[in-house]
């Protein structure tokens, strides 16, 4: 967990292979991948999650990011005390490998990178 000075903190859960089933979503010559990003509001204050943003890339390429099936765009405000947790899932091509970082900032901070491995 990342925490701000403003008390928000941010997590990252290692990415598994995801498949949502669509192949207009993930075509054959791509993998899916999902993620869970964590927003803990330790302030006394709401935090918008439509605030926070996410990206990620392989081996220095971007990775597309992709909605649907429970991982649309949060609007909720996460009150002081409680902690809002999102689906991040992501496209690579199949096959991709090298560094993966995924960034993630919240209210306009500068992003924090969660770095692993494609696996």
């Amino acid at each position: 967990m990342f925490y701000y000075s403003s008390k928000v903190g941010l997590m990252v859960a290692a990415p598994t292979p995801h498949n949502p089933g669509n192949q207009y979503i993930v075509g054959r010559g791509e993998q899916g991948w999902e993620s869970t990003v964590t927003i803990t509001n330790g302030s006394s204050h709401p935090v918008g999650a439509s605030l926070v943003t996410m990206n990620a890339t392989v081996n220095g390429a971007p990775a597309e990011r992709y909605f649907g099936d429970g991982a649309d765009l949060a609007t909720q405000d996460i009150a002081p005390g409680q902690s809002l947790r999102l689906p991040f899932r992501f496209k690579t091509k199949k096959g991709a490998t090298g560094p993966l970082h995924i960034a993630v900032a919240a209210e306009f901070n500068e992003p924090v990178f969660f770095n692993g491995t494609p696996s």
